[in-house]
């Protein structure tokens, strides 16, 4: 049921979600998962926060061999964190900036209050940020 429009998620008798519409077509399931938009309110509960940083550069990441694109990940045990942090970045290679200009995107799934501090590590690896945007999102 990948890259279809889900018109129902069916419920069996105790409230658990058991099945997908689209169309004519129903798929059932022991465990459905999904993005909350497509769920009844009083069906999700959030598990966590990830905050994220899109960050604009005017040159590309260091020690990365000037590559129009990257992806790193930093291992949370590494840096003294349980989750990983991700870093992303792509250039008007990909057709989504100007030239000379660098979209990085840092993340990771917030342990503490303060998503700058959740996110340091990888911004670090960014250098100097010419604008960047932050945002915590369940």
């Amino acid at each position: 049921m990948l890259n279809r429009d889900v018109d129902e998620i069916t419920f069996d008798g105790d409230g658990k979600a058991n099945g997908i519409k689209c169309g004519n077509e129903l798929a059932r399931a022991k465990i459905i998962i999904g993005d909350p938009s497509y769920f009844p309110r009083d069906k999700v509960r959030p598990t966590g926060k990830v905050a994220r940083s899109i960050c604009f550069l005017n040159h590309p990441i260091a020690n990365t061999g000037d590559k129009e694109s990257v992806q790193i990940i930093i291992p949370g045990p590494q840096v003294g964190r349980k989750n990983d942090i991700f870093v992303c970045s792509v250039s008007n290679a990909h057709a989504v900036s100007a030239k000379g200009v660098y979209i990085a995107i840092v993340s990771t799934l917030m342990e503490g209050d303060d998503p700058n501090q959740e996110l340091s590590h990888g911004l670090a690896l960014l250098g100097n940020i010419l604008q960047s945007f932050t945002t915590v999102a369940n």
